[in-house]
């Protein structure tokens, strides 16, 4: 008990010691510095947990986020595309239909821009269907709006 008190008491104090160093470091410095004191200190606290054989915890908690996360990015990547979408002329509503696309919106939604080649087309096409396919979580909507995209510029070279 006295040993988990004084290590407490010396956690407290190095506590102290650092905020009083960040407080005297420049404004425009403060932040790399608080970056630092941080990975230090996540590295501390891990080398700890890996000492102390209590370790497993964290990995499981790893494991079980990782699969969130990964619904959480491409929440975030259709909730980008989206808003995106509405600032343009042509709308680019949930409710507006996928069909209905001229060329300058097919491009902007390939990322694109006017003129790029066939190769660069399908180039795009594949890397966005790569990131947004309904099958890996992504939206149908999406996905027939980057086909139709794809569509749109490919047919109108023909």
């Amino acid at each position: 008990m006295a040993v988990k008190l004084f290590l407490a008491a010396l956690l407290l104090v190095g506590m102290m010691w650092l905020l009083g160093k960040i407080r005297r470091v420049a404004r425009e410095k403060r932040r790399r510095a608080f970056r630092t004191i941080l990975l230090y200190g996540a590295a501390v606290a891990l080398l700890a947990l890996a000492i102390t054989g209590k370790l497993h915890w964290l990995f499981a908690v790893v494991g079980a986020a990782l699969p969130w996360l990964n619904r959480a990015m491409t929440a975030l990547q259709a909730w980008r595309f989206f808003s995106g979408a509405r600032k343009t002329a042509g709308g680019g509503a949930p409710g507006k239909n996928p069909g209905t696309m001229d060329a300058a919106e097919a491009y902007e939604v390939l990322g694109l821009s006017p003129g790029a080649s066939d190769g660069e087309i399908i180039e795009a096409h594949r890397k966005l269907m790569a990131k947004i396919h309904p099958d890996r979580g992504g939206s149908d909507y999406l996905a027939a709006r980057i086909n139709r995209a794809k569509e749109v510029l490919l047919d109108g070279r023909a």
